[in-house]
């Protein structure tokens, strides 16, 4: 029985200090929401700017000072879990109002300062300003924590959400020709100019590979450095393909970088990189989606004589010149020894 008066007191107590707390904050000022933009399938640092635009639902006579615009930027912002997450508090504390009430704001994203890689948000939102006396009969604005989600129609927070679009390389090599060594290796030399310190995952090469007598282990990642370092080597053979730039499923290459492949080495092949010869490949750009790129090495009886016969070719002018030299003299010196008789 004494623990049943206990329990009973204890449980009064409580509900007692939870109706003053629920009484005290229902006249609370409360002059911010905080806006979030999050932006989803990201590895690397994240900078952007996001523009949201704040309209009253009615043309609004009785405030003054009313926010209009935010911006959330993204200022090298690293991920946690493939996501990047930025905030701002739309401020109504220097807005006035001469009329209680409830006011409405519609909020929408209308600019992307990079917005082929971070489009638009469809999200859309209105949030309320309620404006109200308290107990001491002063005009307090009351934000409202939680915002209405127009494209469910359902109370949640203030959450702008993005997918980010991004790409990322295949290559792929391929070997042929009647000379073709299936099982030899080709060095490329590959650069990618994106932002610096970004990290960009390496897929499918061997993990030790021989190239020229030396026993080597290629990359497993590409970082972008600034200036004359700005590059790696990946070693492959025939018929391997490669993806530079996709972690899981998450492509990392921001679309429009810019890069270049060129092969090193291995001068008795020719070699094709996208249709074209690999010492007039010029500067890539990546699209959306996968850009690939098709490397072809071709080797044949007669290429694999023009390397040898192109270093040698200024001696084998010089002795056919000796050659030709010495039969004119001898065929002028028979002339005149004919001549003399």
């Amino acid at each position: 029985m004494k623990n049943k008066i206990i329990n009973c007191i204890f449980f009064t107590i409580i509900y007692f200090l939870f109706s003053i707390i629920s009484c005290n904050c229902a006249y609370a000022s409360n002059e911010k929401i905080t806006l979030i933009s999050t932006i989803n399938g990201v590895t690397n640092s994240i900078t952007n700017t996001y523009t949201y635009t704040i309209k009253p639902v009615n043309n609004n006579n009785n405030a003054q000072n009313e926010p209009t615009v935010v911006k959330v930027n993204f200022n090298n912002i690293k991920p946690e879990s493939n996501k990047a997450i930025a905030t701002h508090d739309i401020d109504f504390s220097k807005t006035s109002y001469s009329k209680l009430g409830v006011y409405e704001y519609i909020i929408t994203e209308t600019s992307s300062s990079d917005s082929e890689t971070f489009p638009l948000s469809k999200d859309k939102y209105k949030i309320f300003v309620e404006v109200i006396r308290d107990k001491s009969d002063n005009v307090v604005k009351n934000v409202h924590f939680q915002a209405l989600d127009l494209n469910v129609l359902q109370k949640s927070e203030l959450e702008f959400t993005h997918q980010a679009e991004y790409t990322y390389i295949n290559i792929e090599n391929t070997t042929t020709g009647k000379m073709a060594n299936k099982n030899e290796y080709f060095k490329y030399k590959l650069s990618i100019f994106g932002n610096v310190g970004d990290i960009y995952e390496i897929t499918g090469q061997d993990e030790t590979v021989y190239f020229e007598g030396k026993r080597i282990t290629p990359a497993k990642h590409y970082i972008v450095k600034s200036g004359s370092d700005n590059y790696i080597y990946i070693y492959l053979k025939d018929n391997q393909k490669i993806s530079i730039g996709l972690s899981n499923d998450i492509p990392q290459i921001k679309i429009g970088t810019k890069y270049i492949i060129s092969k090193v080495g291995a001068r008795k092949w020719e070699t094709i990189i996208n249709d074209k010869h690999y010492n007039t490949t010029n500067y890539l750009v990546a699209k959306k989606g996968v850009n690939k790129i098709d490397i072809v090495n071709i080797k044949n009886f007669d290429i694999a004589l023009t390397g040898v016969f192109i270093d040698v070719l200024p001696f084998v002018i010089l002795i056919i010149l000796a050659v030709f030299g010495i039969f004119a003299i001898t065929k002028l010196k028979k002339k005149n020894d004919d001549y003399d008789k």
